[in-house]
């Protein structure tokens, strides 16, 4: 592919929106932006046509060289299909989508028509209207056509980040430890906040900042395993059954500290913290 080919891009939205400021601020000539039910077509850098009424470009005009789609997951099988049915040379085209959960083959219907394609997955959380900047200092996986991922990779060192190859069961396994170390931090984190406002605690979650803070230091300074701490891991089972006792009315908090009381024992089990009585008391309690 030629330096700084012609870009379109099909979804500007949170992601989209900082992918299309770094091609801007690269001196990549953007051809052509679509959203759900209009599009923008870029005469030149500052003039540009308004297209209302479609989603997709007709031909081969309002198309890019390096057609990013960055889609919600759902419907990026449907765009690769909508753009397979123009009558134009893919063989030129490069596509490339933006999801951490779909392999590259998703827009398997493309590479048929001679197409290179991969999947650029930027491991960091996006709203609406990030910049370039969202995308600097991060871990950006590639998983896909071999010269497509060597060029993307020039692009993810450009915006100044970590090229990440992967093959398609690695990135699964990227996106699924992606949703548990973001999303479902984030549902434990309401948790403690619910927990300390229906008690009277009205600044919630935030009392634990220091704690959240320094529990992530040690993370990335110690590992995960060497900083555990808590009631748990030193095998006191009389705090352990007193916060069950607290929690029996609370069905969601009390079945979620009983799954990850499971983990963290496995964990202490791993290492040989605690004596072989201490661990059957605590087996007992969270009903293993």
């Amino acid at each position: 592919m030629k330096p700084n080919p012609a870009v379109t891009v099909i979804g500007p939205g949170a992601v989209g929106s900082a992918w299309i400021d770094y091609f801007r601020k690269a001196d990549y000539s953007i051809k052509s932006v679509w959203n759900r039910n209009s599009g923008e077509i870029y005469l030149s850098r500052d003039k540009s046509k308004k297209i209302t009424g479609r989603s997709y470009p007709n031909d081969d005009s309002e198309l890019g060289d390096l057609i990013f789609i960055i889609t919600p997951d759902s419907i990026i099988e449907e765009v690769a299909v909508q753009l397979s049915n123009m009558d134009i040379d893919w063989s030129s085209k490069s596509v490339v989508h933006c999801s951490g959960s779909h392999p590259a083959s998703v827009l398997e219907i493309l590479a048929q028509k001679g197409a290179k394609i991969a999947s650029m997955h930027p491991i960091q959380t996006f709203q609406k209207g990030d910049t370039l900047d969202r995308l600097n200092n991060i871990y950006i996986s590639l998983q896909g056509d071999e010269d497509l991922i060597k060029y993307l990779e020039g692009i993810v060192i450009d915006v100044k980040s970590t090229p990440l190859i992967l093959d398609q069961a690695q990135k699964q396994a990227v996106h699924i430890s992606a949703v548990f170390a973001s999303n479902y931090l984030v549902a434990l984190l309401n948790t403690s906040d619910t927990i300390l406002k229906r008690n009277g605690v009205e600044d919630g979650v935030q009392i634990l900042k220091p704690l959240i803070a320094q529990t992530v230091q040690n993370i990335f300074t110690k590992g995960p395993a060497q900083s555990l701490t808590g009631p748990i891991s030193r095998g006191d089972q009389s705090t352990v059954r007193d916060h069950l006792d607290r929690l029996s009315g609370e069905q969601e908090a009390s079945e979620l500290y009983t799954v990850l009381g499971k983990v963290c024992l496995q964990m202490v089990k791993e290492q040989n913290r605690l004596t072989d009585k201490q661990i059957s008391e605590l087996e007992k309690l969270i009903k293993y």
